[in-house]
């Protein structure tokens, strides 16, 4: 098949643009690429130095309560007896440790609502 001059400079032409089409094409989802990767970056970077100030102001407070635990303990000693200060401490040990176990069963409690929720709408469909 003989092309005229005509027809071949279109093709090369088409050819061009087809290129430059897909070009186009890459730089863009390049651009997209880059700017999602982007937004995820300054994202991270900024859950990161949340994460980081929430630690340091916990490490603040368990200072404080350390101190304060220090100070309400040397009271306690010089106003009760060992047997009572024995009571208070196993107490105080009791009740922290019953309250993280209540955030605990919290936590799976809400889990557990959350998965009915979700197989009763999938259910539903």
């Amino acid at each position: 098949m003989c092309l005229s001059r005509k027809q071949t400079a279109q093709r090369a032409l088409l050819g061009k643009y087809y290129v430059t089409y897909c070009n186009l094409a890459d730089v863009m989802i390049q651009r997209s690429s880059f700017s999602s990767a982007e937004k995820a970056n300054q994202s991270l970077d900024s859950r990161h130095r949340l994460l980081c100030k929430q630690r340091e102001d916990a490490k603040d407070l368990k200072d404080n309560l350390d101190r304060r635990e220090n100070l309400v303990s040397t009271f306690l000693s010089r106003q009760l007896s060992a047997e009572q200060l024995r009571d208070y401490r196993r107490f105080v040990q009791t009740q922290a440790s019953l309250l993280i176990r209540q955030k605990d069963l919290e936590e799976k409690q809400r889990l557990g609502e959350e998965q009915l929720e979700a197989l009763s709408h999938s259910l539903r469909l």
